[in-house]
């Protein structure tokens, strides 16, 4: 209980403590369960920001919507989702590759385990705007993927970073920018964790399909019969459009949550 004057370590002349009217104590309490409520009403709105922010997930089999992008800072996000196209032959160049008699549908599953299709024209599309392109114009943030295939009837490997597909329906061909990579614990993932860490993890203990070299790909390009391409991606780094691809969505959900609870909680706490 509160003295009648002055700090608690002054006592009033008459040496007495003196208690609150009883009014004054309910407003109290009730300011006080004003004040716990909204605290609590802050953390779960927090909470769920902060959930609806990260877990946004490509889970729709029939027409998986991509999440807000979520870059993480000094990491590469695990692979979530894992798309594939085949065909029936590629050509592959120093700095491109060629899919020929390719399928008219790219497959994907999640690891939630839904799985579906796109068109490989929409899948390809990589026009500003496209679904699968980001604000500043990069295909799926230029994947590193898995190429597989018959090399002189040896089953074969390639990891390849790649860039700008170009769809051909009539002729049934795709033709990406294309870097072939070395494949060695220090080649920079686009997501952790997938095909392609995999393939890497294989060549370095010796096991799985042969891993083509980039001085093994010939100026005029290396031939592959019986073609799977593995796109590894994190979900993440997808938005359902390039306008909602950004780093900030969700933080600003947030910050908007903390304002509007601070807000009321100075309303409350000043009543």
């Amino acid at each position: 209980m509160p003295y009648e004057n002055g700090p608690p370590n002054k006592r009033t002349p008459a040496g007495r403590l003196i208690a609150d009217p009883p009014a004054v104590r309910r407003g109290n309490r009730v300011q006080m369960a004003h004040v716990t409520q909204l605290s609590v009403f802050i953390c779960v709105a927090l909470l769920f920001a902060t959930g609806w922010c990260r877990d946004v997930k490509l889970d729709s089999a029939a027409a998986p919507g991509m999440a807000t992008q979520l870059k993480p800072i000094g990491s590469v996000p695990d692979a979530d989702v894992l798309f594939s196209l085949a065909a029936t032959s590629a050509l592959l160049t120093p700095q491109s590759l060629t899919l020929t008699d390719v399928a008219s549908s790219a497959q994907f599953s999640t690891a939630r385990h839904h799985a579906g299709l796109y068109t490989t024209a929409e899948f390809t599309n990589s026009t500003l705007g496209s679904h699968f392109t980001s604000k500043s114009g990069e295909w799926m943030d230029d994947p590193v993927s898995v190429l597989y295939g018959s090399v002189n009837g040896t089953v074969s490997a390639a990891l390849l970073q790649l860039a700008k597909p170009m769809y051909n329906a009539t002729a049934k061909t795709i033709v990406f920018q294309s870097t072939v990579l070395n494949g060695n614990t220090t080649t920079h993932l686009t997501a952790a964790d997938g095909v392609a860490a995999r393939l890497i993890d294989d060549a370095a203990n010796g096991v799985g399909a042969s891993l083509q070299a980039p001085t093994a790909v010939p100026a005029d390009g290396l031939a592959f019969g019986d073609v799977a391409l593995f796109i590894d991606q994190n979900s993440l780094r997808l938005g359902p459009d390039a306008t909602t691809k950004d780093d900030s969505a969700g933080w600003l959900l947030a910050g908007g949550v903390i304002g509007v609870g601070a807000v009321c909680l100075l309303t409350f706490g000043l009543c």
